[in-house]
């Protein structure tokens, strides 16, 4: 008999929190991704050295909210907000839209 397997759940984000995060994606200078490897895989993103601490705030929700997918073969935690997912990958923080998902 296979043991049961645990998934994690995804934690509902407090109101007070998906206000700060919707004001840090309006407010971030988010750059479209234009190297080679990205040209089939269209996401902006913003580096950790524009502004540390609401890239530490947004990447610590992430981790706290997000939840595990995969993106273009790429495994990270996601958070799904507003119709985009958000991941980090040092230093980026990155975002595409939430359609883009891998099924």
């Amino acid at each position: 008999m296979q043991a049961p397997r645990i998934l994690s759940k995804a934690k509902s984000v407090p109101p007070e929190i998906l206000k700060k995060l919707r004001a840090l994606v309006r407010a971030s200078p988010w750059r479209k991704a234009t190297s080679a490897p990205y040209r089939d895989a269209p996401h902006s993103y913003v580096i950790f050295f524009w502004a540390k601490r609401p890239w530490k705030f947004f990447a610590h929700k992430i981790r706290k909210y997000g939840v595990y997918r995969t993106w273009r073969g790429h495994r990270y935690k996601y958070l799904v907000l507003d119709n985009e997912i958000f991941w980090t990958d040092w230093p980026a923080l990155n975002k595409a839209k939430a359609n883009t998902l891998d099924r």
